[in-house]
């Protein structure tokens, strides 16, 4: 899978450092990763409704056992 880029090998030994200090536990890390970002903001009439469709993916990557990261751009 595409996420061993930065999950697997000991040259990635760091990335897996910081993984495990944002709180992902061993089980987590064997998931594939599916990175969520958001420009989401209540500035931007098009984008107040980014916030739904965001939980949303999220769901479905529950639904279907995928690690998640999210970031919100601002």
């Amino acid at each position: 899978m595409r996420s061993d880029n930065v999950k697997s090998g000991i040259q990635q030994a760091p990335h897996r450092s910081l993984f495990n200090a944002l709180g992902f536990t061993e089980e987590e890390m064997k998931k594939p990763m599916v990175g969520i970002v958001s420009s989401y903001n209540e500035i931007v009439p098009g984008h107040v409704n980014l916030d739904k469709i965001v939980n949303a993916v999220k769901l479905m990557c529950k639904r279907h056992t995928f690690c998640r990261i999210c970031n919100q751009i601002s």
